[in-house]
């Protein structure tokens, strides 16, 4: 069973307000970017007919993931 996107908004929001501000802090010293990609943000399925959404989404975030290559870290 996969998890809603409310799931774990807590720990989502202490991520993005405490841990990736010093991380990205941290990574500009050497002269790493951090991008980050919430699977969440950007999925817009409005003009996508019902029986469709669910593989539009998955074709969306799988996307997403190959374009963060060379590394990818997901919370779980």
């Amino acid at each position: 069973m996969s998890s809603t996107f409310n799931d774990m908004q807590a720990e989502r929001d202490y991520i993005r307000k405490f841990v990736l501000p010093r991380l990205e802090h941290e990574l500009a010293r050497t002269n790493i970017i951090l991008q980050i990609t919430d699977l969440r943000w950007g999925v817009d399925t409005r003009s996508v007919e019902e029986n469709q959404r669910e593989a539009t989404v998955l074709h969306v975030c799988l996307n997403a993931i190959r374009n963060t290559r060379p590394f990818f870290i997901r919370l779980i």
